[in-house]
């Protein structure tokens, strides 16, 4: 038996006392009385649940969670492990946590601590079993138990003075004195492990019959779940920080009371709007007080700003979160509205009080932007933690959309962020770009937190997409309106087909690229496929293209990108060729000539958005002329049609598209009138939500489509990473290849495996392709 009972392995005769598995539970303890204090308002509201009938039995049931969540830390496998003899666990100790309560005597003297509500008994229980969300983590099952037998030291004084805290707590009486202690006896013991899986099945069996039955119950489920994880956090890292209990309460309080003063997000309005004034669209988003507001306005409309002005108009006292699609997008948005600076020199600028950039390489890009690190950008779960809180205390946020909906699927950024997010007032952008399982989750999350007030953004949707967020809202009874693009922009006559007849092949296009160029225009050339893009930029260095796609290191992609749109800011000739990653992560204001391979509508849509951008209707019509695009066959090396990587359905819905747009100019809303005629797209359903069906497990599932790549570090750029202690910069998105002899001996850094030296053909320039060796 150990001499301490710890919760945690920690060097250093400083930090041991919060180690130490009594001072653990009461550090997670007083967390959860700090957020339920400052948000415990906010996060019922947000699921629609009022706080005057759930308040009081969220407060019990959330401290009985964080009071014995880590109990079962005190089995002998466990302590063995964080001592330095690392082994497999039959059972987790959260689990163990759950057998220790569910104990008749044990669940006898806690029961009290929630007045003896078998309801909020089980779901403090599942919050306690899931509090360690991970891929793969489900109950235990019975072919789980190994050899080693389970001993839960409850005769251990650390243990009895953990039992005599919690009495102290929560006013209970004397705590039992006698506890089971072997849950497991060994190999020969087969009747515990049943016992233990009958448990596990009771438990499950409760909350099918009495909690996910009835709505209610289940969001109070989740929003109980999160909550005891953000209380875990809170419990584990602040105290790293500061020093002494009633300090951290300050902290919790101040920082979840945090929100945008009046005035504050009003001057990000004024900054960008300058001189001009806000255009009716604009002053009719902002004066949209429904629960859910859709914006349907092509590129270049002004959404951004005028959510800005909803926020400000609408959404006073709340917390401003902006997500963007990909994390080009954020860092842009970031970039664009939240410095204070408008300059390019980064020693002059700074963020705008409260606010923040948050996604997976947001150290990187703020480096760049701001010419400061903050952090090591290791992925660790330390660092995420860390950064989680930081979301605590910032009052706007630009971020992608999977830092919010990951929480949707009990993955554990979104989880650490909860008390914050739902403190605020969402925007969605281009939510037209998302994949069918993201925006199922999207709609989960507006059927399933009604309290949270939203505004999409998109340039065009389908109808039946339209439909689902009507349905969804109609099934919360949320208010709902939509709001139109501005009519005089979006009738604007903008782009016209240079080249109507199929036959205009890769080779003509090639050719009319080189006579734009030649006479000083900008063009933008889109492929399908990296592989495309990569080659025609080598076909057109005449041209002195520009390539620019996902397969680059992280810090060779931000240069492509600045590169790209600094020279269609300019007026002088240049040509860029891409993939699709152009169709969001680029604003271009001066393109005069788009050559795009076939696509689905959607996609060709947000290409032509691309092009022309900068003309509105205050210029005079010699001003404005619209500029020419053509569409070209997507086409092997071979010469042969390739619709990859989409359906050849939605290819050929395409050409049917193209051929109702005729010859003449077009205007944006002629686009999309066009598609909505023959819009043929595939209701979408909302997603099954982890968070809010998991009951006992918690399952972490993804928020996207399930995609073929791997993200790796090449062995080439190993020395850089760690002179530059910068993992995310050197990360390189990859296809999956067909065979596996790139890897280098399954060596992994930063979390990334990694390839070696001679796997992958690398170009600052151009990207990366995979050696020959690798593919065959």
């Amino acid at each position: 038996m150990p001499e301490r009972l710890l919760a945690k392995s920690v060097e250093g005769t400083d930090l041991y006392q919060h180690a130490t598995l009594q001072q653990h539970l009461t550090d997670v303890f007083d967390s959860a009385i700090g957020i339920i204090s400052a948000s415990g308002h906010d996060q019922l509201s947000a699921f629609g649940l009022a706080p005057s009938q759930w308040q009081d039995r969220f407060r019990q049931t959330v401290l009985l969670a964080a009071a014995i969540h880590d109990l079962g830390k005190a089995n002998n496998q466990f302590q063995q492990m964080i001592g330095g003899n690392p082994q497999q666990q039959a059972v987790r100790h959260e689990w163990i946590s759950v057998w220790l309560a569910e104990q008749p005597a044990v669940k006898a003297w806690l029961l009290p601590a929630v007045d003896g509500c078998q309801r909020c008994w089980h779901v403090a229980m599942a919050a306690v079993a899931g509090h360690h969300p991970k891929h793969g983590r489900c109950s235990p099952k019975m072919d789980e138990f190994n050899s080693e037998p389970i001993e839960v030291f409850v005769e251990h004084r650390d243990f009895h003075a953990c039992l005599l805290q919690i009495q102290a707590q929560f006013g209970l009486n004397k705590p039992p004195s006698q506890i089971p202690s072997i849950l497991f006896g060994g190999v020969k013991d087969h009747k515990s492990p049943v016992q233990f899986c009958a448990m596990v099945e009771r438990l499950t069996d409760f909350f099918i019959n009495e909690i996910n039955s009835d709505p209610t119950w289940r969001r109070f489920c989740a929003c109980a779940k999160a909550c005891l994880v953000a209380s875990d956090v809170a419990g584990s890292a602040l105290w790293e920080h500061i020093d002494t209990a009633p300090q951290r309460q300050s902290w919790i309080a101040e920082t979840l009371n945090r929100r945008p003063a009046p005035g504050e997000i009003d001057s990000i309005v004024t900054n960008r709007l300058g001189s001009h004034s806000p255009r009716e669209f604009q002053k009719a988003i902002a004066d949209s007080d429904a629960s859910i507001t859709l914006v349907e306005a092509g590129c270049g409309s002004g959404k951004t700003v005028a959510a800005y002005m909803w926020a400000n108009q609408q959404q006073t006292g709340r917390r401003l979160w902006f997500c963007y699609p990909t994390t080009g997008t954020a860092t842009a948005g970031f970039q664009s509205y939240l410095l204070e600076a408008e300059t390019n020199d980064p020693s002059k600028q700074s963020v705008i009080d409260g606010a923040d950039l948050f996604h997976s390489r947001q150290q990187y890009d703020k480096l760049q932007i701001l010419g400061t690190r903050e952090l090591d950008d290791n992925v660790d779960d330390a660092s995420v933690r860390v950064e989680s809180l930081k979301a605590w205390d910032t009052k706007i946020v630009a971020c992608t959309v999977d830092s919010l909906l990951l929480i949707l699927q009990n993955q554990r950024r979104g989880l650490y962020s909860w008390p914050a997010i739902s403190q605020s007032a969402i925007v969605f952008d281009e939510v037209h770009s998302y994949d069918d399982v993201l925006f199922g989750n999207l709609l989960t999350f507006l059927r399933e937190l009604p309290g949270i007030p939203v505004l999409l953004m998109t340039a065009s949707l389908p109808i039946s997409r339209r439909e689902a967020i009507e349905k969804a809202a109609k099934k919360a009874k949320r208010s709902f309106r939509c709001v139109p693009g501005p009519r005089d922009l979006e009738q604007l006559p903008r782009y016209f087909r240079h080249e109507s007849d199929v036959s205009f092949t890769r080779e003509d296009a090639i050719e009319l690229v080189r006579d734009e160029f030649d006479s000083g225009g900008r063009v933008l050339w889109i492929s399908n496929t990296v592989e495309r893009t990569r080659k025609l930029g080598i076909e057109l260095a005449d041209c002195n293209a520009s390539v620019y796609h996902s397969r680059f290191i992280y810090k060779d992609r931000v240069d492509r990108h600045n590169e790209v749109t600094a020279m269609f800011d300019s007026h002088d000739g240049g040509c860029a060729t891409t993939s699709q990653v152009a169709e969001m992560s680029l604003d271009l204001k001066h393109a005069t000539l788009l050559v795009t391979e076939l696509a689905p509508i959607p996609a060709l849509i947000q290409r032509l958005g691309r092009l022309n951008r900068a003309i509105h209707p205050g210029q005079p019509e010699e001003e404005r002329p619209p500029r020419p695009f053509v569409v070209i066959k997507p086409v092997r090396d071979d010469g042969e049609f390739s619709s990859a990587p989409y359906d050849e359905i939605d290819l050929e819905l395409a050409r049917a598209w193209l051929s109702r747009l005729g010859e003449e100019p077009i205007s944006q809303s002629q686009l999309v009138d066009a598609w909505r005629a023959i819009d043929t797209t595939s209701k979408v359903k909302a997603e099954i939500s982890g968070w809010l069906t998991g009951g006992m497990e918690t399952l972490v599932d993804s928020i996207r489509a399930a995609g073929y790549g791997v993200t790796v570090i090449r062995e080439n750029d190993l020395p850089d990473v760690k002179r530059n202690r910068s993992v995310v910069a050197y990360t390189l998105p990859m296809n999956y290849p067909v065979s596996d002899n790139w890897r280098l001996n399954n060596f992994r850094q930063g979390g990334f495996p990694v390839a070696s030296e001679t796997a992958i053909d690398y170009c600052p320039k151009t990207g990366a392709v995979w050696s020959t060796f690798v593919i065959f």
